[in-house]
């Protein structure tokens, strides 16, 4: 048939209507069968269908489950340009919301693929925009200094000029991160964590596995290697339960280099703190680090800090602030916030 030539050497071919009205369910109907008795037997016919469809039109979909092969259900989008702030597929809804499509589906369950997404949302003074894959999101992040020669001794105050404090935030009942910004904008998404949460959860309802929209671009990105990780082991039935993320993997890491390239680290997670410079004279690195949380959006910046007038070394420097001093604030390629 014209079908089978133009699919060609594909798997199959996948039906996704949205938004179509209860009136329209039997052409829907129809054209499943035609497509079904169109293509080889080989082919693979799937149909993608939103989520929280209504009672009625899950019910009379149960017709055509036999003549499909998978059924895609889109499990986000829960929040978006439509709506007020909020994550786009919160763990507690996507649960409730699949049980209603598995009750009815009875042992057609098994043709179930639990749609997950991977991308964010940005909303500023209450408008929504797209704020692209996860790949391609990351906070900005300066540190600042009190002044950058200092006597042994001597206190200084460090702290991050970041766009989102915390860095990374965490909804406990939706089980997804989200962060808002010195410049009132939020920002909801995904990350490794909340992704591993939805594949247990398609696990332990005994579907037929999942899906994602979209692919996440970047080979080389970091989390992209976590995320296929986190995949393959869901694949292979190895995937652990993540654990909620504590207030130390949400804190900014703070770390000093001496001058013989030793590092330490700070006992702070706040985005200030004050250090006391040590007795060695030397250049030291402060290094504030933000919380990445599995999702690896974030990055370090450095204030380099010179302490001066320990023993055998010159006298000691005047003691008069030198006015904040900022980082390096390298940036790396992606969306910041």
């Amino acid at each position: 048939s014209i079908l089978s030539n133009r699919i060609g050497g594909y798997d199959g071919i996948d039906i996704d209507i949205e938004n179509f009205n209860l009136d329209k369910i039997l052409t829907y109907i129809a054209l499943i069968f035609e497509l079904r008795a169109s293509l080889p037997s080989e082919k693979i016919l799937s149909i993608t269908l939103q989520s929280r469809l209504g009672h009625t039109f899950i019910s009379r979909l149960t017709s055509i489950l036999g003549w499909v092969d998978e059924i895609r259900v889109m499990e986000y989008d829960y929040h978006g340009p439509w709506s007020e702030p909020g994550p786009i597929a919160p763990y507690d809804l996507v649960s409730a919301d699949l049980d209603r499509f598995i009750g009815p589906f009875g042992i057609f369950k098994k043709k179930i693929l639990l749609g997950i997404p991977m991308y964010a949302y940005l909303w500023k003074n209450s408008t929504c925009s797209d704020a692209g894959l996860l790949s391609a999101l990351k906070i900005g992040c300066e540190m600042w200094a009190s002044q950058t020669q200092v006597n042994p001794g001597q206190s200084v105050s460090l702290g991050i000029n970041i766009s989102a404090s915390p860095a990374i935030q965490w909804n406990t009942t939706g089980k997804c991160p989200y962060f808002t910004t010195r410049y009132d904008t939020i920002v909801h998404t995904e990350n490794v964590r909340s992704i591993s949460y939805k594949m247990n959860l398609a696990q332990s309802k005994g579907v037929r596995g999942v899906c994602f929209w979209q692919y996440m671009a970047g080979d080389g990105d970091v989390r992209a290697a976590k995320l296929w990780d986190a995949i393959k082991k869901y694949a292979e039935g190895t995937l652990t339960q993540p654990s909620e993320p504590t207030a130390d993997d949400l804190g900014t890491k703070w770390s000093v280099v001496n001058p013989q390239g030793q590092t330490e680290v700070l006992p702070s997670n706040n985005s200030e703190i004050s250090w006391t410079a040590p007795s060695a004279s030397g250049t030291y690195k402060l290094i504030a680090t933000l919380p990445n949380d599995e999702t690896e959006i974030a990055v370090a910046d450095t204030v380099e800090i010179v302490v001066t007038g320990g023993a055998n070394n010159p006298p000691n420097i005047p003691q008069t602030p030198s006015g904040p001093s900022k980082g390096k604030g390298k940036r790396q390629k992606g969306r910041y916030f």
